[in-house]
């Protein structure tokens, strides 16, 4: 079991504290290595994201300055991104949004420990079982296929090519 990487991400600082230290606490209850990075805005999200790894969860907030919540969600799946996603929010009106970016969770603020436990117990559950999966590019733009799915890779010149079962 390799370290977790969770990124939280909301523009109040109180909150982004609070959830630093739960999350800390859940790790250490479960017994779970884990990593954890903040951020204010969408912005610092996708510089952060560009420093380091793909987190393995983001905890998001959806009422923020700048491009919001959901549209970082909408992004990130455009762009093929599978990271696990649950919205820490104030706003319970998207939370039918949250089926089209494929939430995790939905926690609504003012969220209790057990509810957030609860949430990171799902996303790292839901992550787990996740089969292992490559992105790549094609002229018709960004593509998943799982690993399960692949027979073997085939490497000509500069140009690979995925056969399937």
């Amino acid at each position: 079991m390799g370290s977790l990487y969770i990124v939280i991400c909301d523009d109040e600082p109180a909150q982004l504290s609070w959830m630093e230290a739960a999350v800390k606490a859940w790790a250490e209850e479960r017994r779970r290595p884990v990593c954890v990075d903040s951020c204010r805005n969408a912005e610092q999200f996708l510089f952060l994201r560009e420093e380091k790894r793909e987190p393995d969860l983001l905890l998001l907030d959806i009422d923020m300055p700048g491009a919001d919540g959901m549209s970082l969600a909408r992004r990130l799946r455009a762009e093929g991104k599978d990271m696990q996603i649950a919205f820490v929010t104030g706003l319970a009106e998207y939370a039918l949004d949250g089926y089209d970016v494929e939430a995790a969770s939905y926690p609504v603020k003012p969220v209790e420990e057990k509810r957030l436990y609860a949430c990171l117990d799902k996303a790292v559950m839901r992550w787990e079982k996740e089969p292992t999966s490559l992105l790549f590019e094609t002229a018709g733009g960004m593509a998943r296929v799982k690993l399960t799915e692949v027979a073997y890779l085939e490497s000509t010149a500069h140009n690979t090519g995925i056969h399937g079962r």
